[in-house]
């Protein structure tokens, strides 16, 4: 039998009963109310046992009955034939409540690949080694084998039933991980207390099979298994999906070695497997576990992953937002929402991995060596007139960010609230007069532009996630992350409309955020300025940009200024006017790398530059071949930002107004500023704190 929670709703039934749950069997193409053809059955005169009187809305206690039950109610059924039941649903919700839930691990091939994924995913230069071993020998790297107890006995965890979801429900994504993964399994459910028998008795207490989807974060696995020692609390102990129907054991058993299943991710087929070849037969894994301590009904057993099953077999992983379908064609499916990210509330340190621990849907890998365009750069300008230099920003107040880094960007509330995001992934926020900070919102990845819409709602530029916005209470929806199919790359910089458009700048779709030096390095233009409508239509404006970065709109909506770092440079895109769809050279040859631009309102605008020019980068632009060679070698060999602030302030034609200066490097690497109340909020790169200081007046303006 294949059996589902249903809702039996008749308009002529008088019967409260006939609207709550009970177990539904599917005949002949429908699911008929097993409850409310009992109790039809009773009123013509039928004589259903208690037992099956009590059992029918009751999925334990139906397969707890055994084939004796099914036969009766199989009889009922038959007598009430094509009896109309009104309409007739399935319920929301598991199928049963688990008593406890263990999962075991019974195929010897996904644990040999499940283990090859997880050392590419925390040790990739050990595992390139071990690839070479296999490679070389024709044999599987000896130390991804179980160890010896798995070949002499079935293995287990035992994980929380109160975490198992129902089909349909959302999967958490806990705040602590980065790398969720799907493993589909077959679950067994018992229906008949279990104690010190054999393996052909235990047998005789399995009720029916269910598909499983185990979620797991991997990126935590390696640590707790080896490290942990005492199980996979944190790994798996966040959601486990649970599948709607509920096959009875007499039809599966006979075919338990034969099943076959598979994965769906957003409909595409990432998984397929079967479940030939399991180590321990079923009656030994239930005999092995009951042995000393007893298993009740309402057990929830996992046998499982089917090789080939999960995303870490195949280096495929999940995304928030993705549906997960994971499908044993025998027993029906299970198909979830991923949700987003959790956020990690706390200041101070965040224990997790980064973002990029794993290459996700889309997503492109960063290329396997520079090619890099020659370029010859015009001689830097000296530091004269408005870039004459002070010590403005030695003297700079700092905000300190308690266990973060990198406040790439500042934006300010209509209240006077100050927000940074952090390279961990998390935004803070200050009151105006410098209490706090708190945890607003957690993209999880790297968030670096911040600005807020006409709505007040804070938009997000992750250079990992694509194009974000929060809400108050930090639920964080995404507005684009692709274009014509491809990833965005490096989501950096916005300036947002008055109508709600969003401008904002890609800068690189060669290089992922982690690697934008050698972006630089290689200057080979694949920066983008996109505008994304109210209606969320996406735009291309330019292309070809060395690198795009800051974003700032005219006073009057008219105008774009964007910094393009690998050229030193601001443009200026028309947005009206003759000349829309245009753009111009307004500032060329700057002192250092333009980033983050910021309207003070007036037509003026601060812009930061993280590092005067770099005498050595300038002397190997025009030499592609040099560039090349170093970018095969570590980071630490090349050209690395000086630690010198600087901000310069110009208007929209480019006219350079006013600098402020940080020669003793007390706050470096100053990628921007925002003006508010007189005020000066400097972001950074690399600090751990947000600067304040002094707005000067402008000089010139």
């Amino acid at each position: 039998m294949r059996l589902r929670r249903v809702t039996a709703a008749s308009p002529e039934s008088s019967h409260s009963a006939e609207h709550r749950p009970t177990v539904g069997v599917e005949r002949h193409g429908r699911l008929v109310p097993l409850g409310s053809a009992v109790r039809q059955w009773l009123e013509g005169g039928g004589g259903p046992s208690r037992e099956l009187l009590s059992a029918a809305d009751d999925m334990l206690l139906f397969l707890g009955g055994g084939p004796a039950l099914r036969a009766e109610a199989d009889r009922v059924l038959d007598a009430v034939g094509d009896e109309d039941f009104g309409m007739v649903q399935p319920s929301p919700g598991l199928p049963f409540a688990p008593v406890s839930f263990r999962d075991c691990a019974l195929w010897e091939r996904h644990m040999i690949d499940a283990a090859r994924g997880v050392l590419r995913l925390t040790a990739p230069r050990l595992s390139r080694l071990v690839a070479g071993y296999e490679r070389i020998t024709g044999r599987v790297f000896p130390r991804l084998r179980p160890g010896a107890l798995w070949y002499e006995q079935p293995v287990y965890y035992r994980g929380d039933p109160l975490t198992v979801v129902a089909d349909g429900e959302l999967l958490r994504w806990p705040a602590y991980a980065q790398a969720l993964d799907y493993e589909l399994e077959i679950a067994v459910v018992l229906a008949q207390p279990l104690g010190d028998v054999g393996p052909e008795q235990a047998l005789a207490a399995v009720g029916g099979f269910v598909v499983l989807n185990d979620v797991s974060a991997r990126d935590l696995q390696y640590r707790e298994m080896t490290e942990g020692r005492l199980g996979v609390p944190r790994t798996k102990d966040f959601a486990t999906a649970l599948g709607a129907t509920v096959v009875t054991a007499d039809e599966v058993l006979p075919e338990l070695h034969r099943l076959t299943g598979l994965v769906r991710v957003n409909g595409e087929v990432w998984s397929r497997g079967t479940s030939a070849d399991m180590r321990h037969d079923l009656g030994e894994v239930l005999a092995f576990i009951s042995r000393g301590q007893g298993l009740h009904p309402g057990d929830l057993i996992g046998l499982g992953t089917l090789p080939g099953c999960s995303g870490v077999e195949l280096d495929r992983w999940l995304s928030p937002g993705d549906v997960v379908e994971c499908e044993i064609t025998q027993l029906g499916t299970v198909r979830n929402p991923v949700g987003q990210p959790e956020p990690w509330r706390q200041c101070g340190p965040v224990h997790r991995a980064d973002w990029t621990v794993v290459c996700r849907r889309e997503m492109d890998r960063a290329p396997a060596r520079l090619e890099p365009l020659p370029w010859t750069p015009s001689p830097a300008p000296p530091l004269t007139g408005a870039l004459a230099p002070n010590t403005a920003l030695d003297e700079v107040h700092r905000w300190e960010i308690p266990g973060g880094l990198g406040p790439e960007d500042v934006a300010v509330d209509d209240a006077g609230r100050v927000y940074a995001g952090l390279r961990d992934g998390r935004v803070l926020r200050w009151s105006g007069d410098g209490t706090g900070p708190e945890v607003v919102v957690d993209t999880h990845a790297g968030p670096a532009g911040l600005e807020f819409d006409p709505q007040g709602r804070l938009v997000i530029c992750d250079m990992l996630r694509g194009l974000l916005r929060a809400d108050a209470a930090g639920e964080v929806q995404v507005l684009a992350d692709s274009y014509h199919g491809r990833r965005l790359g490096m989501v950096n910089n916005a300036a947002i409309g008055a109508d709600g458009t969003i401008y904002f700048s890609d800068s690189s779709t060669r290089w992922p955020a982690a690697d934008y030096r050698r972006d630089l390095l290689e200057h080979r233009p694949t920066g983008r300025l996109f505008a994304r409508r109210p209606d969320g239509r996406l735009d291309l404006l330019l292309d070809d940009l060395a690198f795009a970065n800051g974003v700032s709109l005219g006073p009057d909506e008219d105008y774009l200024l964007i910094a393009e770092t690998g050229r030193y440079r601001v443009l200026r895109y028309e947005l009206t006017g003759p000349a829309a769809g245009t753009a111009r050279v307004v500032t060329d040859n700057l002192p250092g790398f333009p980033d983050n631009l910021s309207a003070r309102g007036d037509g003026t605008y601060w812009l930061g530059l993280p590092s005067p020019r770099l005498p050595m980068l300038d002397r190997l632009l025009p030499h592609p071949r040099l560039r090349a060679a170093l970018g095969r070698g570590p980071q630490r060999l090349q050209p690395a930002p000086a630690r010198y602030g600087l901000l310069v302030l110009l208007d929209g034609e480019g006219r350079l107004l006013d600098s402020l200066h940080g020669p003793a490097g007390r706050f470096v690497q100053t990628t921007g500023a925002v003006e508010a109340d007189g005020w000066l909020y400097v972001s950074s790169l690399e600090e751990a704190a947000v600067g304040r200081v002094r707005a000067p007046r402008a000089a010139g303006c």
